[in-house]
């Protein structure tokens, strides 16, 4: 149980680094390092995936529990975009967007090719797909090592 815990806080990390990566965006110029950083962010997931998940547990369970605080936010930020039509002002709103932000750049260049009006939702969605899927491997690796 301890374990399951240990995972879905983790799962939460995104979060903090959207608040550091809108930090950036507003005062510090770093528009060109955005994909270079997302990348190592990324990479960073999959280490992180890695070091909470444990041997000999299903690593597609262990993803699922990694990437269940994200699909949280997914849900919100659907509501909020496609129900509403509009985001709330408050952390329940702001907390959705936060969460995808540092890897909107890279989720973009999947989307938007496919879209005549550009919104977030569908580059949230490949977001989590992506963090699950390289959570997966985090957990993969892990398996495989043991």
């Amino acid at each position: 149980m301890l374990d399951a815990v240990k995972i879905f806080c983790a799962g939460m990390s995104p979060l903090l680094a959207g608040i550091l990566f809108n930090y950036l965006l507003m005062y510090l110029p770093v528009w060109s390092l955005l994909m270079l950083l997302e990348i190592v962010l990324i990479a960073a997931w999959v280490y992180l995936a890695f070091k909470v998940s444990k041997s000999g547990k299903n690593p597609f369970i262990q993803a699922s529990l990694l990437s269940a605080f994200g699909l949280l936010m997914l849900a919100l930020a659907l509501f909020q975009e496609l129900v509403m039509g509009r985001y709330w002002l408050n952390l329940i709103g702001i907390g959705p967007q936060l969460f995808f932000l540092p890897f909107v750049t890279l989720a973009s260049l999947i989307t938007v090719p496919f879209m005549d009006v550009i919104r977030p939702w569908p580059a949230y969605i490949v977001i989590w797909a992506g963090l699950f899927l390289t959570g997966w491997m985090g957990c993969w690796i892990k398996q495989r090592k043991a």
